[in-house]
């Protein structure tokens, strides 16, 4: 009689050791889960920001010029940020083609034709005294061709500089070509001031040079 009880209290001791143990594994067993489960949540968190971050990073600004060549550099990272990104400091008109387009400074990353309308780097501000200011563009039929229809203008017609708070008004005063040779010679009166824009001439290894001379200057 007692090993009959001696063996019916180690076989409940026994199914109580059981039951205990499969709680603890089920109950482990849910935490385990719920651990790799947000941990695979997380994971798939970083890897959608990763992939929106990358996404953002690819568009590169690029200015006016859909159509870019690879002049510079085409790598993101060459490229000013949006944050670094130039104001224009002018602009230029002339109404007899339609022509109306900002102006960089001459140390931004825009103010090149393959971007925009350039500033020469030896080109004066329109408030110098006999200065020269210096634009040059390309001609042509791509998107950046901004002096496509410089060709038109003739003698007397105007072009403008809107620059801090006033209108310059010059007018044409000489017309001629240059042959391509990587320099340009600048045929004007050193004591005017002038507007000066050069573009080469459609389909020819030649260069045209518009001299203008100051006419007004005004309020706007």
């Amino acid at each position: 009689m007692k090993k009959q009880l001696r063996f019916k209290k180690n076989k409940i001791i026994g199914l109580l050791y059981i039951v205990v143990g499969l709680f603890l594994i089920i109950t482990n067993g849910r935490e385990v889960y719920a651990y790799y489960s947000n941990e695979h949540k997380l994971m798939t968190s970083f890897y959608q920001n990763d992939k929106l971050i990358s996404e953002i990073n690819d568009i590169t600004p690029i200015g006016d010029n859909t159509n870019k060549k690879e002049n510079k550099s085409t790598k993101t990272s060459d490229y000013m940020k949006d944050s670094d990104y130039d104001d224009y400091i002018a602009v230029v008109k002339i109404p007899k083609i339609n022509l109306e387009k900002g102006l960089f400074a001459k140390t931004s990353l825009y103010n090149d034709v393959e971007h925009n309308i350039m500033i020469h780097e030896e080109s004066d501000n329109p408030t110098v005294e006999n200065g020269n200011v210096i634009l040059v563009a390309h001609s042509g039929t791509a998107e950046i061709a901004f002096f496509r229809r410089l060709d038109e203008l003739k003698l007397k017609d105007t072009s403008e500089i809107y620059y801090h708070g006033k209108k310059y008004t010059y007018e044409v005063t000489n017309i001629y070509e240059v042959k391509k040779t990587g320099t340009v010679s600048i045929d004007r009166n050193y004591d005017k001031n002038t507007l000066t824009m050069i573009t080469c001439k459609h389909n020819t290894d030649m260069q045209i040079v518009i001299i203008s001379e100051l006419v007004r200057v005004e309020n706007y």
